[in-house]
């Protein structure tokens, strides 16, 4: 596994990004603008095919210019390409490949703390949502029941704070000039970091922090977009995240503490989730940073 630097000047690191950077490469960046050119996406990180994974420890971010945050990793951002039709991308975090936490089928740039290690593999075809990843070159062994404990205190060391989450493709590939309406139902749930074994991290987070974490939402969305001359895409939509990280401790099995991220889609007024559309440009010409254009939050 290399991780690999940019130099202290964005041009260097414009060299490096565009020499180096592969289809299925994610780039870890320092700024929510997750802009390769300007310097600001020192590490470059390679994927595995599911069910395996690539696995990237918080040591391999050090030195990088990454914000550092109360829980003691790193506040990066990760800059999703655009996976080929029918694939996505899947991010993990925690020991081994990890809980999923992501699922991504377009091209976004999306804040990920790092406090342990992250997993990235690619899916493509049928993506089974509860499929297991393994990591890379592990050797095939029969899984443990998973006994469920229950822990009694979490201890928040970070947030609220807000992510964008997994986007969603509502719109069919359209040429432009033309018209796109929106007409979708979309599904989001809350996701977490801490592993399968504790049994509800939710309820435990959710009376220290004051808010409750959602299941699932469904929601009907609607929108217009016009496209001009020569525009070739699609629109997507992604909710907005509310999350915190912290430590579940006084576990019944005597495991020890474990740190992690919890987040639940933000509801406006009305109860809708909050999201943002982006035309996502499927023309293969376009660079991978400038493929989803956000229009609307």
């Amino acid at each position: 596994m290399v991780a690999v630097p940019s130099s202290a000047l964005a041009l260097a690191a414009s060299t490096l990004f565009s020499a180096l950077a592969r289809a299925d490469d994610i780039t870890m960046c320092t700024e929510p603008s997750c802009n390769a050119a300007a310097g600001n996406c020192p590490l470059i990180l390679y994927t595995n095919d599911s069910p395996n994974c690539e696995i990237w420890q918080r040591a391999e971010f050090d030195g990088f210019g990454f914000e550092a945050i109360s829980s003691g990793g790193y506040a990066a951002y990760m800059n999703i390409p655009q996976p080929p039709s029918g694939c996505q991308y899947i991010v993990g975090t925690g020991g081994g490949c990890g809980a999923i936490v992501g699922r991504f089928n377009n091209a976004v740039c999306v804040r990920q703390p790092v406090t342990t290690s992250i997993s990235l593999s690619k899916c493509c075809g049928d993506c089974d949502p509860d499929e297991k990843l393994a990591p890379a070159n592990s050797s095939t062994r029969a899984a443990a029941p998973v006994v469920k404990r229950d822990c009694d205190t979490f201890t928040q060391t970070n947030g609220p704070y807000e992510i964008i989450g997994p986007s969603h493709k509502v719109s069919d590939t359209k040429f432009g000039p033309g018209h796109i309406d929106v007409s979708e139902s979309v599904e989001t749930s809350r996701t977490t970091s801490f592993s399968a074994s504790i049994g509800d991290p939710y309820g435990i987070i959710s009376e220290s922090v004051g808010f409750e974490f959602t299941e699932s939402h469904s929601q009907s969305l609607t929108y217009s977009f016009d496209l001009a001359e020569g525009q070739n895409g699609y629109v997507s939509w992604a909710p907005t995240m509310t999350c915190v990280d912290g430590t579940l401790s006084g576990c019944d099995d005597g495991a020890g503490d474990e740190t992690g991220q919890a987040c639940t889609p933000k509801e406006n007024g009305n109860g809708d989730v909050v999201g943002t559309f982006s035309f996502v440009n499927s023309a293969k010409e376009v660079p991978a940073s400038k493929r989803s254009i956000r229009f609307e939050a």
